[in-house]
């Protein structure tokens, strides 16, 4: 079979239909009338122009509305499908003649900016805003990329006389060790095939069990179980209610009775300091804890801070304690006769500074000397950079790797320690059971069979908004650990049969048999119309968690995400997607495990097979696309959690990256004319992801700091939108303008921009009134922007739209100025990336086949299988890199902490940049701009060899 980006796809498919050229037409007139529009649009509309446009596009989308109905009636498809088109005609022939009315009136005036005119075009905007209002932009206070707080109010309970049971079944006063929730592989403690293994590597032995869980297994202070125990066995980190987990899933493999233990415990304060993350004062230690979500505060005796007080989760296991005390198996002369408190979590770490990599450069860059005014126009008035020479950053770029590489080869035993940096644990060697808990107090509360809800971090899941009651009609909460990294999917399927039987009668005249893919492709249709009705559902595997309420093809369901742990929730969003849309939500925690990437290949092997033998009764999308959409959100915060932790080791900050989700897929274009919903078509594949995390710098330092890591890694997160989708699906080269595998992100937006000379601005409350004007986005972009502001934000963006193939648009960054944290979008103010290309159109047209099939490949689509070999062929041999790569050090820091220090640092300019910015914003920017432009091929670089630095140890 022909590899796909070679086939001459039908370009009927590439092309804007007329009706999409109707609704971008329609949209870019919204955008320069009304009093919300810019002076610079104004003034460059031409409204006589645009008429003539107008009325050439009209003309041809109703004629095609004529054809179609004509179609219909030959067909003898349904009444209700005639009459809707009916009424589609005698609705867009009303409007289009009103619209057609205030054009009219503009074009009679010669300028746009007389005053005679502003009223016409005010009318114009607000009859546009009443037939077809505007999306509402995202609650600003929700920014996409976001840093938590310490809470000072989050502090540990007393437990004294709390004690109490989990179940209720009364034991009076005989010993409850034999109980069998005590030894139950049950939720998160489930005792796999890896666990059976462990425990049985480990003899079986408490002792041994409890030794590995405190040499091997980092704690990260965060707060409710977020991982099964497979999964903290795979990662090797967690909080303490992970660890507890596997410690008890250990135990009971081993037959040994075990169970939760929840209280608070006294630690002393530079323990404390150590666990935290060897923090130089106590404070800095305290708020980073607390960020996470652990109750904590510090005790004061004698008139000073003596120890720290936090809420704790740890373990008891059933042993025989006299006199052997756990370090013989159980029998009649040896048995069980005490609860011991085992701790996993409670250890000391060395510390590792790793390679200086700022140190490096800026030594460097005192013997360099710059002519800046060559490179950069930079006016303070209204904080605009414009890039003149875009060379010297490309070679700051190289001169910046080629030094920090330099350095490294002069290592002569390099590890990831004293190269990277990070921590060990200091290993201890344990020949029986401790017998009591490392604190200087303990206070004792509930215990538990199996973790609580209310340990847990939960994943609330809401489909469906009903804007009469102001409430979702359905929702759900998982515990996490329940979708954890799993494949999670949002898809539609046909309401009733015959809405069924009205989608398969656009394939009926393609002929199954054919083995040319080219003439297939060309007779696939490229659009489907809103007489479809869809029912939305969200999936786990093929389970349906949330089915939603039918709606026609076209129109969109509100989707809302929220993740709590046990003291607050701190992840909200919404999210309104398409009906025809077919999308992978990627649910991730603090960890990563690269057995999920090891499962989806394995899943995807067993698809390749399916298609080899012609076996396709059981293909369907969620095993075809559903794994590629999972492997790539995966892959992004795969790559996004571990360079950010490079990151934050140079800049001594700690880092752990808080569960959040983001989506990945299929979403088609809307025909959404004068408000009214004609289908949808084919589009592309889009990112729209978050990330949550809580950073602290080990030392005081000014909040100024903090922010520049806040935007850093913000930045970083936007450039990956685009970068990681395209490792999957595209071959795209820069340099080369008739490759159509490109990406589209706000920083890819911003080098774009740089590249085309134009000037970028910070615009800020003070200087909107001067700025806003200069900058020509579309019209739902500049709505977000003037929210933004409101609210108080700071936005960064370019003047002018920029193009990649199949995309027109903008990007820009909203900015709380306090924090760095950031919402980054790209124009009709989506959160994320876009991506299209000739590479992807073989798999745009098999997602949209695919996303309206709910079951099995339905008959007579099954060509379409065929069709997805090459694209699963060249999907799986990036998925075999990133498992396979060189698992050398060496190799793990040149491509993971290379590319990031080089990116991070960029160009030598990056420091010297104060000396003309009184804005700490602009620096990081001037330096981002043109880097990103270069790092594509680090990223790539990273597939091999990145993720063995980070993921299992």
């Amino acid at each position: 079979m022909k590899n796909p980006s070679k086939i001459d796809f039908n370009k009927k498919h590439l092309k804007h239909s007329d009706e999409r050229k109707l609704i971008e037409l329609i949209n870019e007139i919204r955008a320069c009338i009304g009093t919300d529009a810019t002076l610079a649009a104004k003034v460059n509309f031409n409204p006589r122009k645009a008429l003539n446009k107008f009325n050439t596009l009209i003309d041809k989308v109703i004629n095609s509305i004529k054809s179609e109905r004509e179609q219909a009636v030959l067909k003898q498809v349904s009444h209700n499908f005639i009459d809707c088109l009916d009424k589609q005609l005698a609705v867009m022939t009303e409007r289009s003649n009103a619209f057609r009315e205030f054009l009219e009136q503009l074009a009679s005036g010669n300028k746009l900016i007389k005053s005679n005119d502003f009223e016409h075009s005010n009318a114009l905007a607000d009859w546009l805003n009443e037939i077809d209002p505007l999306s509402e932009s995202e609650d600003i206070k929700q920014l996409s990329f976001k840093s938590l707080k310490a809470d000072t109010g989050n502090v540990p309970r007393d437990f004294l006389g709390e004690e109490q049971y989990s179940y209720t079944r009364a034991t009076e006063k005989i010993d409850d060790f034999f109980l069998p929730e005590y030894l139950e592989s049950a939720n998160e403690a489930e005792i796999t095939d890896d666990i059976l293994e462990k425990a049985n590597e480990l003899n079986n032995n408490p002792v041994k069990i409890y030794e590995w869980i405190h040499n091997n297994v980092e704690w990260q202070p965060t707060w409710g179980g977020q991982q099964t125990a497979d999964m903290t066995l795979d990662v090797l980190r967690g909080n303490a209610m992970d660890i507890s987990t596997l410690l008890i899933a250990l135990l009971r493999a081993a037959k040994i009775p075990a169970r939760y233990v929840y209280g608070s415990v006294d630690i002393a304060v530079d323990k404390f300091i150590n666990m935290a993350g060897n923090f130089d004062n106590l404070d800095s230690a305290m708020e980073f804890v607390s960020a996470g979500g652990v109750p904590v505060t510090s005790i004061i005796s004698g008139g000073k801070i003596s120890k720290v007080r936090m809420e704790h989760v740890w373990v008891e296991a059933a042993v025989p304690f006299y006199p052997s005390r756990g370090s013989k198996p159980v029998s009649k002369r040896n048995p069980i006769d005490s609860w011991v408190p085992l701790d996993g979590s409670a250890k000391q770490y060395i510390y590792f500074d790793g390679l200086d990599c700022e140190g490096i450069v800026s030594n460097a860059e005192q013997n360099t000397n710059i002519n800046f005014d060559e490179i950069l126009s930079i006016d303070k008035n209204n904080n605009s950079i414009k890039i003149l020479d875009s060379d010297f950053f490309s070679k700051s770029f190289q001169d910046t790797k080629d030094l920090i590489t330099d350095n490294l080869n002069k290592i002569s035993d390099p590890s990831v320690e004293n190269i990277i940096g990070g921590r060990e644990i200091i290993l201890e060697n344990f020949n029986y059971l401790p017998g009591t808990l490392p604190y200087i107090s303990v206070s004792k509360g509930i215990k538990y069979a199996k973790l609580s809800e209310n340990l847990q971090t939960i994943v609330t899941l809401s489909l469906d908004f009903n804007r009469y009651s102001d409430q979702y009609l359905e929702s759900k909460s998982f515990p996490l650990y329940k979708l954890n990294q799993e494949r999670i999917s949002i898809s539609f399927k046909p309401a009733t049969d015959s809405d069924e039987k009205l989608y398969k009668s656009y394939f009926s005249e393609i002929d199954p048999d054919k083995t040319d893919i080219s003439s297939i492709l060309s007779e696939l249709p490229n659009f489907f119309p809103s007489s479809i009705n869809l029912i939305p559902e969200i999936k786990h595997d093929e389970k349906v968690l949330l089915s939603g309420s039918s709606l026609p093809v076209g129109d969109e369901v509100q989707i809302s995400y929220k993740i709590s742990h046990p003291q607050k929730s701190y992840f909200n969003h919404t999210y309104k997607v398409v009906a025809g849309s077919y999308l992978a939500l990627g649910i991730v925690g603090s960890n990563l495990s690269q057995k999920t990437y090891e499962k989806i290949s394995l899943k995807l092997s067993q698809v390749l097979e399916q298609i080899s033998e012609a076996s396709y009764s059981q293909l369907n999308r969620q095993n075809t696309f559903g794994n590629m959409f999972v492997a790539t959100i995966l892959y992004y915060y795969y790559q996004f959690i571990s360079q950010t932790h490079n990151i934050s080791i140079q800049k001594k900050m700690n880092y752990i990256s808080m569960p959040t989700m983001g989506t990945f897929g299929y979403e088609p274009f809307q025909k959404r004319i004068f408000g009214i919903n004609r289908g949808i078509e084919p589009y592309g594949l889009f990112m729209n992801v978050y990330t949550v995390h809580i950073a602290q710098s080990r030392t005081k330092v000014s909040e100024d700091i903090k922010k520049e890591f806040n935007m850093q890694i913000g930045m970083f997160s936007s450039m990956l939108e685009h970068i990681a989708p395209e490792q999957f699906f595209s071959q795209m080269d820069l340099n080369d303008k008739n490759d159509l595998g490109c990406g589209f992100s706000a920083m890819k937006a911003l080098g774009l921009a740089h590249r085309s000379g134009q000037q970028f601005y910070l615009i800020t409350p003070e200087n909107r009134t001067t700025v806003l004007n200069k900058i020509n986005h579309d019209v739902a972009s500049m709505n977000e922007i003037r929210v933004a502001l409101d609210a108080g934000m700071h936005v960064f963006t370019h003047t002018d739209p920029v193009k990649v193939p199949k995309y027109k648009g903008s990007g820009y960054i909203i900015l709380n100025p306090l924090t760095g944290e950031g919402a980054y979008k790209i124009n009709g103010s989506k959160n994320g990336a876009f991506l299209f290309g000739a590479y992807l159109a073989n798999l745009v047209m098999l997602a949209i086949i695919f996303a309206l099939m709910g079951g099995a490949a339905a008959e007579g689509l099954i060509f379409a299988i065929g069709l997805s070999i090459p694209i699963l062929e060249d999907f799986m041999r990036t998925i075999k890199i990133i498992l396979e790569g060189d698992p050398s050090v060496r190799n793990c820091f040149i491509s993971g902490f290379m590319f990031t220090i080089s990116a991070m640092l960029g160009p030598a300019v990056n420091a010297a940049m104060k000396v003309f910015f009184s804005t700490a914003l602009l620096e990081i920017f001037a330096a981002y701009i043109p880097t990103m432009i270069n790092i594509k091929d680090f990223v790539y670089g990273t597939a091999a060899t990145g993720l063995s630095c980070f993921l299992p140890k």
